[in-house]
């Protein structure tokens, strides 16, 4: 993600990348239960890109842009959404064509704690 902050940045303007971190609490009627998450975002001043493509963007070998463009295989965000995934989390983009882009990772504080605690 952190690579894409840096490739898809503005020609006229240095990249600058934000990352910050929060925990969020919420209650679930689903499972009648208060859920804590940690919630990691991360906010470039890139490119960005028109929000009607936030969920395309996840999918495997879909790009955005043509490869004479920027390099790539369009498989990174895919990779991330996965690892996100299989840690019983989220990720999704927020963006404006031009203005940047906002990766937001919620990572749920239980499968957190089972799987450092499954490590140990």
């Amino acid at each position: 993600m952190l690579s894409n902050a840096v490739k898809f940045r503005r020609p006229d303007i240095s990249p600058h990348i934000k990352i910050s971190y929060q925990n969020e609490d919420i209650f679930s009627d689903d499972h009648n239960a208060h859920l804590s998450f940690q919630v990691i975002t991360i906010e470039d001043n890139g490119i960005g890109f028109s929000q009607d493509y936030a969920d395309k963007i996840f999918v495997p070998f879909q790009r955005l842009h043509g490869r004479s463009q920027y390099k790539g295989t369009g498989i990174g965000l895919s990779v991330c959404r996965r690892i996100v995934e299989r840690h019983g989390g989220t990720i999704t983009a927020q963006s404006k064509d031009g203005e940047g882009a906002a990766f937001i990772i919620k990572l749920p504080v239980e499968a957190a704690l089972f799987t450092l605690q499954g490590e140990a």
